[in-house]
C-alpha cells in the first residue's frame, strides 16, 4: 500500500489508530446530487465546485460515470455549488443550507446546451424534504436564535418549539447545570444526551446535569434528534440535543447585548403583603459581546482572508435570584432566661416544663413535677445550652391574634445570595487548502454562588459554591480523494463541585462553648472527615412549639472538589 504524495505511510497509520480510539459523534455533513442533460441523460466528467459562503473556501469534484457527485465532511453552514461542462451553460445553486450530521440531496440538476459563459442561477429550497435519512429531528437555526427572545438566554428554552418535546422547568431565568433535567423527549424523561460540536457535554454519572452551556450568540444551530437517528448517536435512547458553535468568516461581524430584570418591575406577592414583607430581591443583569472574522495582518499574514478565522464571545451574568422567605419559631427573650410562663402552643395552652429531677408528673391536671411558675432556676442552666439558645436570632415578627401565623411563628427572614457567572467561548477555524481543514474550540463557564439558608433557618454563615464547567474540542480533516476522507475529532468536558464556608469563624465550634465532640482530638488527616471536626454541631428542637428552628451544616459543606 502506498500513501498519497508527501504524506508518509506511518503518519497515515497513526491517524487511523487515533480515529479508532476516539469516541465522539460526527457533526460533518454531506452534499450529493446528479447531473443530466436536457434529454435526462446522465453527464459524467462535469466539474462541480463548492464554495463556503462564509469563508469562501473552495472544494471541487467531478461527476462520475453515472453523473453523480458527492462532497463529504462538510461543516454546517451555507454553500454555493457551480457546475460547468464543455458545451453546456454553467449552473449555480446558491444558499444551500447544511445542518450538522446531514446528508443533503440537491437532486437532479439539468444543464442546458450553450456557452460556459452563459449561467443559470437559482436559490436552493429553503426547507427541503429529508430523503437521505429516516431520522425524526428538528432544527433551530441562527435566524430563530436571534429573533426569538428567551428570558434567561437559556438555549433549552427552544426545546418547547419542537413537537414531541416537553419542558417541565417553570422558570429559566438563567443558564444552569440542571437545564436539561426538565426536558422530556417523546415521553422519555431520562437517557438524554447533549453534545457541543459532537462532544458529549453531560455528567455521565447522573446523566441529568451538564457541564457548561454556550451563550446564545455563540451558537450557530441547535438540532434535536427525537427518534430513528443513526447508530453513532446511540449512546442515549431518550433523544439527542446537538449544539454547533459559531465560527468566523471573511467579514468581521459582532454583537452586543444587555438584559435587565429587577424586583421594582414586579408586584409584591399576596403572602408578603399580608406579612408586611417587601418584594423579594429579583435582579438579573445579563450582558455580553461576540466578534468574529478573519485572522490576518495586512500584507503580512493571511492576506486574502481565506485561511484562518476566529470567533470570540463572552457573557456576564449578575444575579440576585428571588430569595426564600423563612418562617420559624425562635427562643423568646424570656425563654432564654428560663422563663416559660408566657410560652403557649397553638391551642393557647401553656407549654409546661418538667423538672427532670422530680419524679412526679407534670401536666395540666397535676403540675407537681413541673418547675414552679414554669420558670427554670438560673442554677440549673447548662452553659452549652445557654450558648446554643443565644446563638439563634431573637424573634422579629409578632403576628396579630386570630391570624394564620399567630402562635405558629415569631421569626421571618428573606434574602437572596449573589450568583455571578461568566461564559467564555473561543473558536479558531483553519482552511489551509481544499484538502486540509480543522478547528479548535474552548468553552469555560465561571460559576460562583453565595448560598444562603443551607440547612440554616436564618441568614447566617454564607456558603460558597463554585461550580465551574469547561470543555474543548478539536477536529482535523484531510481529503485524499472524493471517496476517501480522514477526520479526527476529540474533546473533553468536565466541571468541579465545591462547597465551603465563606467565613469559617462563623461556624467555629467555640461558639457553643465546650460542646461534646465525636472525635476528642483531631485525627492526623482531617480531610478524612471533610475537615469539619471543628465546626458547630447540628442543633434541633422538639415538636412543641411548632416550626422550631434548626441549624445544620449538613452534607453541603464538605470542602470538597470533585471533577466529573
Amino acid at each position: 500500500m502506498s500513501s498519497p504524495k508527501g504524506i508518509p505511510f506511518a503518519c497515515l497509520f497513526a491517524l487511523t489508530l487515533v480515529c479508532a480510539s476516539v469516541f465522539s459523534q460526527s457533526i460533518s455533513s454531506s452534499l450529493v446530487g446528479a447531473v443530466t442533460d436536457q434529454n435526462n441523460a446522465r453527464l459524467p466528467g462535469v466539474e462541480v465546485q463548492l464554495i463556503d459562503e462564509a469563508t469562501r473556501a473552495v472544494r471541487a469534484v467531478v461527476s462520475n460515470s453515472e453523473g453523480l457527485f458527492r462532497f463529504v465532511d462538510l461543516a454546517p453552514g451555507v454553500y454555493t455549488i457551480t457546475l460547468k461542462a464543455r458545451g453546456f451553460g454553467a449552473h449555480t445553486i446558491k444558499a444551500i443550507k447544511l445542518s450538522s450530521s446531514e446528508t443533503r440531496d440537491v437532486g437532479q440538476i439539468e444543464l442546458s446546451l450553450g456557452d460556459t459563459r452563459e449561467e443559470v442561477s437559482v436559490t436552493a429550497q429553503a426547507t427541503p424534504v429529508q430523503v437521505a435519512s429516516g431520522e425524526k429531528s428538528a432544527l433551530v437555526d441562527s435566524a430563530q436564535i436571534n429573533n426569538v427572545a428567551l428570558r434567561g438566554r437559556d438555549l433549552f428554552g427552544f426545546m418547547r418549539l419542537v413537537p414531541g418535546v416537553v419542558d417541565t422547568t417553570n422558570a429559566r431565568d438563567v443558564t444552569s447545570p440542571n437545564a436539561i433535567g426538565g426536558i422530556t423527549v417523546n415521553g422519555n424523561t431520562s437517557a438524554k444526551n447533549f453534545t457541543v460540536d459532537g462532544v458529549t457535554n453531560l455528567d455521565t454519572g447522573s446523566n441529568n446535569t451538564i457541564h457548561y452551556e454556550p451563550n446564545l450568540d455563540a451558537i450557530q444551530e441547535i438540532k434535536i434528534l427525537t427518534s430513528n437517528y443513526q447508530a453513532e448517536f446511540g449512546r442515549n435512547s431518550g433523544g439527542t440535543i446537538t449544539v454547533i458553535t459559531r465560527s468566523g468568516g471573511r467579514e468581521f461581524h459582532g454583537s452586543g447585548w444587555w438584559t435587565h430584570r429587577h424586583e421594582q418591575f414586579n408586584a409584591n406577592g399576596f403572602f408578603n403583603n399580608r406579612s408586611g414583607l417587601s418584594r423579594n430581591l429579583y435582579r438579573f443583569n445579563i450582558g455580553g459581546y461576540s466578534i468574529g472574522g478573519p485572522a490576518y495582518i495586512p500584507k503580512k499574514f493571511n492576506q486574502d482572508k481565506s485561511k484562518i478565522f476566529f470567533f470570540v464571545s463572552q457573557e456576564y451574568t449578575g444575579q440576585l435570584a428571588g430569595g426564600t422567605t423563612i418562617q420559624r419559631t425562635m427562643p423568646t427573650e424570656l425563654e432564654r432566661q428560663g422563663n416559660f410562663s408566657q410560652s403557649f402552643d397553638q391551642s393557647g395552652r401553656l407549654i409546661l416544663i418538667k423538672d427532670p429531677s422530680n419524679s412526679n408528673p407534670c401536666s395540666t391536671s397535676n403540675s407537681s413535677g413541673c418547675f414552679p411558675g414554669n420558670i427554670i432556676p438560673a442554677n440549673r442552666f447548662d452553659p452549652v445550652g445557654q450558648k446554643i439558645l443565644n446563638f439563634f436570632p431573637k424573634p422579629n415578627y409578632s403576628p396579630s391574634a386570630g391570624s394564620a401565623d399567630f402562635r405558629r411563628v415569631n421569626f421571618q427572614d428573606s434574602s437572596s445570595g449573589s450568583h455571578p457567572r461568566r461564559n467564555d467561548v473561543v473558536r479558531i477555524d483553519v482552511n489551509l487548502n481544499s484538502r486540509l481543514s480543522g478547528y479548535f474550540r474552548w468553552i469555560n463557564d465561571k460559576d460562583d454562588l453565595d448560598a444562603i439558608f443551607q440547612n440554616i433557618d436564618f441568614k447566617y454563615a454564607i456558603q460558597k459554591h463554585p461550580n465551574p464547567g469547561h470543555g474543548y474540542a478539536a477536529s482535523v480533516s484531510y481529503t485524499f480523494s472524493p471517496t476517501l476522507v480522514n477526520e479526527i475529532t476529540f474533546g473533553k468536558s468536565f466541571n468541579t463541585w465545591d462547597w465551603f464556608e465563606a467565613n469559617p469563624a462563623e461556624v467555629d465550634r467555640s461558639l457553643f462553648g465546650a460542646a461534646p465532640k465525636l472525635f476528642k482530638t483531631p485525627i492526623s488527616d482531617p480531610s478524612e472527615y471533610n475537615k469539619m471536626y471543628n465546626y458547630l454541631p447540628a442543633v434541633s428542637f422538639g415538636a412543641i412549639p411548632v416550626n422550631t428552628t434548626t441549624f445544620s451544616l449538613g452534607t453541603a459543606d464538605k470542602r470538597n472538589s470533585n471533577p466529573s
